[in-house]
């Protein structure tokens, strides 16, 4: 067992199928045919390289019994020559009692080009033990260029506990009986995070934060389907769920202590109970575009609706086309219910059986139909370009009211947030030209996504 202080010097071992596994494996031709093997070797700052191949054997034991495929000491780097599509590291199943976690990370370090897979702890006593499938890590480690899939965790976090995350996409992990099914913790940017699932909170992300990421597909059994309690930044959130029950299709709760989320974007994603998009967070500069909520209790006198959002704070964000869809014959607010900060904002063309586009929220400075009470709300058409941006003549141009955090806060397109002195409703600034729809710049990530999709990585 590698001891959680082990040091050494900045050696580089090495792991290949082919090797003659021959320590200290310091050679291709020595290499290990375990990863395990090298990995308790490695001390601070060390390297362990690895070659193309399905790592799947060998057992590292940590702590009181805790199995895992591979344990990385203190500042350790494991490295992949190739890349995630031809290197990967397998966990063990997931039966009662039993689970090999793929990785675990002492301190610090990286893990970088793999595809981490099939990880499952087991359903023991301590709550530490059923946490973090695919990865356990300390909130300084990087994990970068990866693909972690298919983690089972009896507990909490089927994909990756703390850690930083990079350029990675995360798919298809579970959470048992906890939360976060993809990500615990952790700090993401650049990634996708995809399909994954679980029983609590925050199926996508539980805590953290995800900059420039897209958050799609995932669902859980409470509130927040793709987020839960974090901080999201230029992030694209789609196709999330929570069962009809629940709150908050796309994120919940990411507002004071536990987050906001900026220059962000929903769509279709589905609510219970209401807030298809968003319940209960901060929002600036973000568009709500198709979501809906779908719980047959989602009716009025129950304290639900809400298609777009419930009870979340917008600015300057545009909602349109978000519906409450509820079977109950009291179904109101495709937009937004009980919002009840919501400036510089339009909310327009959504749907429900009753009050369309708002209903019990307090709005200033925004356009909505009917014109909502208070100072400088207007309604009639926005007049918007095809990306819903502002097209000339737009009776939301320089009509808003400028606040402190616009000073250096750009818009959804990545434009300055005050453009001529006012500062405009909506998501998107008008610039005199009509301004591209934001995205998330996933090059590589997006390319393995692509295969993912077409089943070319399992």
């Amino acid at each position: 067992m590698l001891a959680a202080g082990a040091a050494s010097g900045q050696s580089t071992y090495y792991v290949a199928p082919g090797g003659s596994h021959t320590s200290p494996y310091d050679t291709w031709a020595k290499a290990a045919t375990q990863l395990v093997a090298a990995t308790d070797l490695a001390g601070n700052g060390d390297l362990v390289l690895v070659s193309n191949g399905v790592y799947d054997t060998g057992i590292s034991i940590v702590l009181d019994g805790l199995t895992n495929r591979v344990t990385l000491g203190t500042n350790v780097t494991l490295r992949s020559v190739n890349g995630p599509e031809v290197t990967t590291i397998v966990g063990g199943p997931a039966t009662i009692g039993v689970g090999v976690r793929s990785i675990y990370v002492w301190s610090d370090g990286q893990i970088d080009g793999f595809t981490v897979s099939s990880g499952a702890t087991p359903n023991a006593n301590a709550a530490y033990k059923r946490e973090g499938a695919n990865i356990w890590a300390t909130p300084t480690t990087l994990i970068t260029n990866c693909i972690v899939k298919d983690g089972i965790a009896r507990n909490t976090a089927g994909g990756i506990l703390n850690g930083i995350v990079k350029n990675s996409v995360i798919s298809g992990n579970r959470a048992n009986a906890g939360s976060g099914g993809g990500l615990y913790e952790c700090n993401a940017f650049d990634s996708t995070i995809i399909s994954n699932t679980a029983a609590g909170y925050g199926a996508g992300l539980y805590l953290g934060s995800a900059s420039n990421c897209l958050i799609s597909y995932n669902s859980c059994g409470n509130a927040g389907g793709g987020a839960y309690r974090a901080t999201l930044i230029d992030c694209v959130l789609e196709y999330n769920s929570v069962p009809a029950s629940s709150w908050g299709g796309g994120s919940s709760e990411c507002q004071g202590g536990y987050g906001s989320v900026t220059r962000s974007i929903y769509r279709h994603n589905v609510g219970g109970y209401g807030g298809g998009a968003s319940y209960k967070d901060t929002l600036y500069s973000c568009l709500l575009v198709s979501n809906r909520v779908t719980g047959a209790n989602a009716h009025y006198q129950l304290g639900r609706g809400g298609g777009g959002a419930a009870l979340s704070a917008l600015n300057n964000c545009t909602v349109l086309y978000n519906s409450n869809e509820s079977a109950s014959t009291n179904a109101h607010a495709g937009g937004v219910y009980q919002c009840t900060g919501i400036s510089n904002s339009i909310v327009w063309h959504n749907t429900a059986p009753f009050d369309s586009n708002h209903i019990d929220s307090a709005f200033a400075y925004s356009l909505s139909g009917p014109v909502p009470v208070g100072d400088g709300n207007i309604a009639g058409d926005p007049v918007l370009s095809a990306t819903f941006g502002l097209a000339a003549g737009s009776p939301c141009i320089d009509t808003g009211t400028n606040a402190d955090w616009m000073a250096t806060a750009t818009d959804l397109a990545g434009n300055a947030r005050i453009y001529n002195v006012i500062v405009d409703m909506g998501a998107y600034e008008f610039q005199g030209a009509t301004p591209a729809a934001s995205g998330t710049r996933l090059s590589t990530v997006q390319q393995i996504v692509n295969l993912i999709q077409r089943g070319s990585v399992q």
